[in-house]
């Protein structure tokens, strides 16, 4: 009897196990119940991700060039993208391993009015400063997600490391009032470029902890589409030289096969 009810054992240990392996994403992708097969838990695939990034902070340093300080960036706004190759490792039929290695552009555009100058003909003369900036890095990011309660709803979150590639930038005035005063120029000009320098004090790495919400939809045996929402927070200043902060909120699709 001993040697029947290990063998009956055996069979239910292979059997829970077969079936987690089915069932490791919370798709059924086996071909027919006649015809049983396992399904993979390693996957890799691409990522592509934009959204919306907050930037906060003080800023004084970046009008420098012109000789004097001219304003303070204190509140811009971005349009990050995102490109890599991601993958999946699923340890249990309920959570995941997840990774991805690619690039990223963290866009940034800062406007500041100058101080009003009164005019002899009694008109106020004013103009604004533009900081249009954009970071290149190469990403790298380690999390993990979790099925909330057996259905493809994930939650999860991990740790972004970002090393710098380069930066551009563009520092702009722009005339606001009156409308009949142009800059210097052939031809007159309302608006004026200062500057076309990167931004020499960036950091040359960022860690950033972010949580993320997605949803897994099988496309076909084998392979899952998930788009997910994703909020990141900088562990430090953009700039190592002044406070420039950013909250990132991210829109992202990944396309994963399994192998």
């Amino acid at each position: 009897m001993k040697p029947v009810i290990g063998l009956l054992s055996a069979i239910c240990l292979l059997v829970c196990a077969g079936i987690g392996s089915l069932r490791a994403q919370g798709f059924d992708w086996q071909y027919s119940a006649r015809f049983p097969s396992t399904s993979p838990i390693r996957f890799i695939g691409a990522e592509i991700a934009s959204g919306y990034t907050m930037h906060s902070g003080s800023l004084p340093y970046l009008a420098k060039d012109l000789g004097f300080t001219c304003c303070t960036y204190e509140n811009g706004t971005g349009l990050p993208l995102a490109l890599g190759i991601t993958g999946d490792y699923w340890v249990a039929g309920d959570w995941a391993l997840a990774g991805t290695l690619g690039y990223r552009a963290q866009n940034a555009s800062f406007n500041a009015k100058s101080d009003p100058l009164p005019l002899a003909d009694g008109r106020i003369f004013q103009t604004e400063y533009i900081y249009a900036s954009t970071l290149h890095y190469a990403a790298v990011s380690v999390g993990a997600r979790y099925r909330l309660l057996g259905t493809h709803i994930t939650v999860g979150g991990g740790i972004r490391g970002m090393l710098l590639l380069g930066t551009s930038a563009t520092h702009t005035e722009r005339i606001l009032s009156p409308d009949d005063r142009y800059f210097n120029g052939n031809p007159p000009s309302k608006e004026i470029v200062h500057d076309t320098r990167g931004l020499p004090d960036a950091q040359r790495l960022m860690v950033v902890p972010y949580v993320q919400l997605g949803y897994d939809i099988s496309i076909s045996r084998g392979v899952y589409l998930s788009p997910t929402l994703t909020l990141g927070l900088p562990l430090m200043s953009v700039s190592s030289d002044a406070t420039w902060r950013m909250t990132d909120v991210g829109i992202g699709v990944r396309l994963l096969r399994g192998f």
